[in-house]
């Protein structure tokens, strides 16, 4: 697993770069899926976690807090495409600090942006990745930099960070939902007192969505279809009100 993961950031990276070299001009400041971000506040953020994760790869740091969303402002006096390249660079520093990573180095314990493990660091790099790559493409009409590989990790990932994200939105431990993403099912069913992944065939509600609309979904960037709703509406509706894995 892990030279996969070190794999897909490296694809995800040039696919980026790649989709960027054909932005210019006014395009930078169209408005992106995450509010209140221009397209060009996204790659600033991006240029903020690449710094950030860095520092934590080359062991400089060790314990840190979740990125600063208001540094993106240190970048508004530079051209745009000063951004990219800051972003060329800082990236590519991580994926080189990543492929020399040994063993000891790879399980070593952190405190940041809320994992515990560099190898946990590591799978949210590409999630983020993966998700801001769509939030640089979608408002162009550009096409989006992630490949299948990664748009099922990231589904993975956010299936992993569903019951930490109800749990932090105080959505009540009660009933079960299931998530159906391409070939991705889970279940989450309130255990003991909290939302746990189990292994069961049914639940109260179903969500069934393909792994874009899922991703998507999950990161509060689209609203679940009633169509892709079945079973309990109301245990749907109280669990997917506070869903969203980023925030």
């Amino acid at each position: 697993m892990r030279e996969s993961l070190v794999r897909m950031i490296g694809k995800q990276r040039m696919g980026l770069l790649r989709m960027l070299g054909d932005i210019s001009g006014e395009a930078w400041n169209v408005p992106s899926p995450c509010e209140g971000w221009s397209v060009r506040d996204v790659l600033a953020h991006l240029v903020e976690g690449e710094l950030a994760i860095g520092r934590i790869y080359r062991g400089e740091v060790s314990e840190q807090g979740f990125v600063d969303l208001t540094a993106i402002e240190r970048w508004a006096a530079l051209p745009a495409e000063a951004v990219r390249t800051s972003f060329w660079q800082h990236s590519e520093a991580s994926e080189r600090m990543l492929a020399g990573m040994d063993d000891a180095r790879w399980a070593s314990p952190i405190h940041a942006f809320g994992c515990s493990r560099i190898s946990q660091l590591v799978r949210l790099h590409l999630f983020e990745g993966v998700v801001h790559g769509h939030d640089l493409s979608s408002p162009l009409g550009l096409t989006d930099p992630r490949n299948d590989e990664a748009l099922a990790f990231a589904v993975a990932f956010a299936i992993r960070a569903t019951p930490a994200a109800l749990a932090r939105h105080e959505i009540e431990p009660r009933g079960s939902i299931a998530f159906t993403a391409g070939d991705q099912r889970a279940v989450l069913a309130a255990t003991e007192g909290s939302w746990r992944l189990v292994e069961s065939p049914s639940a109260d509600a179903e969500v069934s969505l393909d792994p874009g609309g899922f991703l998507l979904a999950a990161t509060g960037r689209a609203n679940v279809p009633d169509e892709a709703i079945a079973g309990d509406r109301a245990q749907a509706d109280r669990v997917l009100g506070g869903w969203c894995v980023t925030r």
